[in-house]
């Protein structure tokens, strides 16, 4: 059984926090957007897709509170 990895990204566009699991290139689900996953800010990679909702709040609140414009 293959293990699927989820990356928590910044759209470079709309700076709306997101999962993907693409490895190379990935599409903003908000402003319809394909990034090169080199170009784009990989904010964590975690392995159980079970976090990825509380990781998306996490790194939202934490972004906000630097003075990051999130939507």
């Amino acid at each position: 059984m293959s293990s699927r990895y989820y990356r928590i990204v910044i759209c470079p566009n709309c700076h709306r926090v997101q999962a993907t699991t693409a490895s190379r290139r990935f599409k903003c689900r908000f402003c319809g957007r394909s990034y090169d996953l080199r170009k784009v800010r990989v904010l964590q990679v975690v392995e159980n897709g079970m976090e990825v909702p509380r990781l998306i709040v996490y790194w939202r609140r934490k972004l906000l509170k630097e003075g990051f414009k999130v939507v």
